[in-house]
């Protein structure tokens, strides 16, 4: 029996020595809303929790004898942050993804990032094979100038 296959575009990423991947969903209009939305949130997280940690620093400033009362409420803070982030990644990229990705930590904005840019060669390269692509279906092509 004859049989179709649509090319749904998901991208199977290598993440881990030990041959564990992700998927990326690109030809999922609302997968790539998300990664955006995912990566904007982030940025916004990484400004409030740095202002957070501003009015933390103020707060003990000049007392030495509470700097590690500091330091441990500077770290809370963000390995909250880093909690909500892994949170949001898994949910977008599936769960289990950060424990592939970044082994057994909660990992810092810098290690969202670097993951973020990692994967924008795939956006990239996703963008223009659509672009291509989507050119064979343009109106004078198909007649239906």
């Amino acid at each position: 029996m004859a049989g179709i296959r649509v090319n749904t575009g998901v991208k199977r990423i290598e993440v881990n020595d030990d041959g564990d991947y992700i998927t990326l969903s690109l030809s999922d209009n609302d997968f790539l809303n998300r990664f955006f939305a995912l990566y904007e949130n982030s940025q916004k997280m990484a400004n409030e929790f740095s202002s957070s940690e501003a009015q933390i620093r103020e707060k003990y400033q000049g007392d030495a004898e509470t700097s590690a009362a500091c330091l441990r409420e500077v770290l809370s803070i963000y390995t909250e942050a880093g909690k909500n982030m892994m949170s949001e990644v898994d949910n977008l990229f599936g769960a289990g993804t950060c424990q592939k990705v970044f082994g057994d930590i909660t990992p810092s904005f810098e290690l969202y990032y670097d993951f973020f840019e990692q994967l924008t060669p795939y956006l990239q390269e996703f963008a223009k094979e659509k672009t291509q692509r989507m050119s064979k279906y343009s109106a004078a092509r198909t007649g239906n100038v």
